[in-house]
């Protein structure tokens, strides 16, 4: 199911974030956790 041009055009106009974690090699320390996004010109 490919989308026409103005479908991606729109999908990619709008915002999407994630989040990306890292679980720590040390005991006792929290995954780090950092948002990523991308934009789209």
């Amino acid at each position: 199911m490919a989308l026409t041009h103005d479908e991606r055009e729109q999908f990619l106009a709008e915002p999407h974030v994630a989040a990306l974690a890292v679980d720590s090699a040390e005991e006792g320390r929290a995954p780090l956790t950092v948002p990523i996004w991308y934009q789209y010109a």
